[in-house]
Parts: structure tokens; C-alpha cells; sequence
């Protein structure tokens, strides 16, 4: 399974994970969620859950000229959040 990167941005704050999954869209909201627990949503953990379900409905859009580069975004409480997913290894 090829390992993915994940950059997300909320807030000002910049949190990046990595996964080894089948597909980079379908277990963005796991990876979040850890994102979630190292503090991407500050003192608002109670966003979580709409966090997880936005993420798992968001669309994905490949990021022009770049290889294996997808990006998400949605708003959270008002604010925009980015998700990028960076295929790193096969």
C-alpha cells in the first residue's frame, strides 16, 4: 500500500501525519482525527465529529502539475480548513 502525507491547515496552525492505506480520500478522517488529538482544532475538540464527517464527504481535486498531489477543503466553525494528500512511497 503506498504511504500518504498529509498536510492539513486551520487556524493558523499547520499539522502533518502519515498513513500506508489504499487510497488517500477514504481514511482522511482517521488521520484528522490524530491531527485532532495534537491539537489541529486547538481547545475545540467538540468540532470533531463534524471535523470527520465533512472530511469523509469532501471532494478531492488533483493540484495541477504536481504528481500525486490532492487537495480538500472545507469550513470548520466559519473557518476554511485545507487537507492536502501528498502520495510520499509505494
Amino acid at each position: 500500500m503506498p504511504l500518504y502525507t498529509y498536510v492539513a491547515h486551520y487556524k493558523g496552525r499547520t499539522c502533518v501525519d502519515q498513513d500506508r492505506r489504499s487510497n488517500y480520500a477514504g481514511f482522511a478522517p482517521l488521520v484528522l482525527g490524530r491531527m485532532a488529538d495534537g491539537g489541529l482544532l486547538g481547545s475545540s475538540n467538540n468540532l470533531r465529529n463534524e471535523m470527520a464527517h465533512k472530511a469523509y464527504r469532501s471532494a478531492w481535486a488533483a493540484i495541477p502539475n504536481r504528481l500525486s498531489v490532492w487537495r480538500t477543503a472545507f469550513e470548520l466553525d466559519g473557518v476554511q480548513l485545507e487537507l492536502y494528500a501528498i502520495q510520499t512511497k509505494d
